[in-house]
């Protein structure tokens, strides 16, 4: 399997774009660009511009790079050699912890 880009990533959210890739490039262009070789992602989806109020863009679309940044970073905290591995775990580890708080929570009772 191919590695995936070394983290932590960043969401790089603009009023007409938003684009995410690693934090260690932040400082690469001062521009939020569809070609910029560090993107990792990139989008303009709903994107539009008013005369009289600038560039406005989707909601959905920048809540869903921080998401996504959030989550992979995540995993990096997790294990930084193989982030993956994190991910395809986290589903049972989050099962484990749920149960052993409601156990917890039974057996604190008097």
């Amino acid at each position: 399997m191919n590695k995936p880009t070394p983290g932590p990533w960043i969401a790089d959210l603009r009023t007409g774009c938003c684009a995410i890739y690693p934090a260690s490039r932040v400082d690469d262009t001062p521009g939020c660009l569809p070609n910029d070789d560090r993107n990792i992602h990139f989008s303009r989806k709903g994107s539009e511009y008013k005369e009289n109020d600038g560039w406005t863009m989707d909601a959905e679309a920048q809540a869903n790079a921080a998401l996504i940044v959030a989550a992979v970073n995540a995993c990096f905290k997790g294990n930084p050699d193989n982030p993956l591995a994190v991910a395809e775990v986290l589903p049972e580890l989050i099962e484990a912890a749920q149960k052993f708080i409601v156990k917890a929570k039974i057996e604190a009772k008097p």
